[in-house]
């Protein structure tokens, strides 16, 4: 990796004379940032930013530097020695990253322009092929620096299970008498992990904190149903659960794990418990803390796997098969047969690429009649020129045009699919690098 020219260490603190940022000074930040540059922040680095804002990271309130994050490749630790897995970095692309100035301030924004926080600039680094970040990020640039939040990312559901840890600490009544146990999970909590949870809060007196993992970005039906699930346990325990829903990047990981201890630690629990981690990387991650980290004792039948025992349930009701009440709740079946059941739409999007003149628009408009003779759902065809003319009118022939407008027609085909109907799709997507984009976003 290397630092980009013009950049060094003098410029790591807050306030000089570029002007009063004091992290009070949310009127000075408003009104000066707008001669600032501004970054859309997204995907994971925008999980990152919340898990700032909220406080789960502790006094940590920065993207790392080139130095921070190869320590923590080398040694998972940072370089003073802190106990350290996950890289928080703000990836982008290198032309824009070039375009930025040492100490200068840079404006985070959401997808619809709302400032959420200012990040004063200390360091610009490329990474290469060779390091780990390219596995994630590809070959890009990266910048670290202070951030200064103004305001937590929006959400418009769910907003009271929000909180930052300070907030829950004190809703929960935590201290060192009263410090709950967590359980992280992305799934909806069955009878037998019930049980199992509801057993070690008898044992230890103790409350448990839900941590459930969201997605970022789109808050869609599967996202709402698991809510929903969650928050029929918490209406079960009777007082003894507590739901907070955190983002938090590829959960099941090692370092997703490290970030669910973050949180867990900085919201006083005394101890984590994980639904689909090993017990090595809960080993490894508990020997970080002053906090026990283990794998949740399972109750479940066969190899004990609570992954499993959700497919089961997902199963029967897509094949119309009664869930017993021995493996989850009746409302809990119930919320899940209104996305997996019989009855549930399920959506579908089909892409037929090629060259002009291949044919695939005649293919895509055989198919549409053909599933209209045999079904009554709504099915919507996106014909490249059709698209040109009323979504891309702007949009030439160049690759970056040609990557926007299937980009687009992804997104419309996602929203879609996403409510039961059916795309197709025939546009002219000649790069493979923005199909499987698109494939992976639908």
């Amino acid at each position: 990796m290397s630092v980009l020219p013009g950049f060094d260490s003098h410029c790591s603190t807050l306030g000089t004379e570029a002007g009063p940022a004091f992290e009070g000074d949310v009127a000075w930040i408003r009104a000066a940032s707008r001669d600032w540059p501004s970054f859309t922040i997204e995907g994971g680095s925008l999980a990152s930013l919340e898990l700032m804002l909220r406080g789960a990271l502790g006094s940590r309130c920065e993207f790392m530097t080139s130095a921070e994050n190869d320590s923590i490749r080398r040694a998972e630790r940072l370089p003073d020695g802190t106990p350290w897995l996950a890289p928080i970095l703000l990836p982008m692309s290198r032309r824009f990253a070039s375009t930025l100035k040492s100490c200068e301030f840079l404006a985070l924004r959401d997808s619809e322009g709302v400032m959420l926080a200012a990040l004063r600039i200390h360091e610009v680094w490329n990474n290469s092929k060779s390091d780990a970040a390219s596995d994630s990020f590809g070959p890009s640039a990266f910048v670290a620096g202070r951030v200064i939040g103004l305001r937590q990312p929006i959400h418009y559901s769910f907003r009271p299970y929000r909180q930052t840890t300070t907030d829950l600490k004190t809703e929960l009544k935590i201290d060192e008498l009263q410090r709950p146990i967590a359980f992280v999970t992305t799934r909806p909590i069955h009878r037998a992990t019930f049980n199992t949870l509801m057993q070690i809060s008898r044992q230890t007196g103790s409350r448990v904190l839900i941590i459930g993992v969201v997605p970022v970005g789109f808050e869609d039906r599967p996202l709402h149903s698991t809510v929903r699930c969650w928050l029929h346990a918490v209406e079960q325990s009777q007082g003894s659960m507590h739901l907070a829903l955190w983002p938090i990047p590829d959960a099941s990981s090692e370092q997703g794990l490290f970030l669910a201890a973050q949180i867990a630690l900085t919201t006083g629990c005394k101890s984590l418990f994980a639904e689909s981690c090993s017990e090595f990387v809960c080993r490894n991650v508990s020997s970080l803390f002053d906090l026990t980290v283990k794998k949740l004792p399972s109750e479940h039948p066969g190899n004990g796997d609570p992954r499993d025992v959700h497919a089961e349930i997902v199963d029967r009701l897509r094949e119309g098969v009664r869930v017993p009440p021995s493996l989850t709740f009746p409302a809990v079946a119930r919320e899940l047969s209104l996305l997996h059941g019989t009855a549930a739409p399920q959506g579908a999007a089909v892409f037929f690429t090629g060259l002009s003149g291949s044919g695939k628009s005649t293919i895509a408009n055989a198919l549409q009649e053909m599933l209209l003779a045999r079904t009554t759902r709504p099915i919507t065809l996106l014909d490249g020129d059709v698209v040109r003319q009323h979504l891309s009118p702007e949009l030439g022939f160049s690759r970056k045009d040609r990557e926007v407008n299937l980009t687009r027609i992804g997104f419309v085909a996602m929203e879609i699919a996403k409510h039961g109907g059916i795309t197709i799709c025939a546009p002219i997507a000649p790069y493979d690098d923005v199909r499987t984009h698109v494939r992976n976003m639908v």
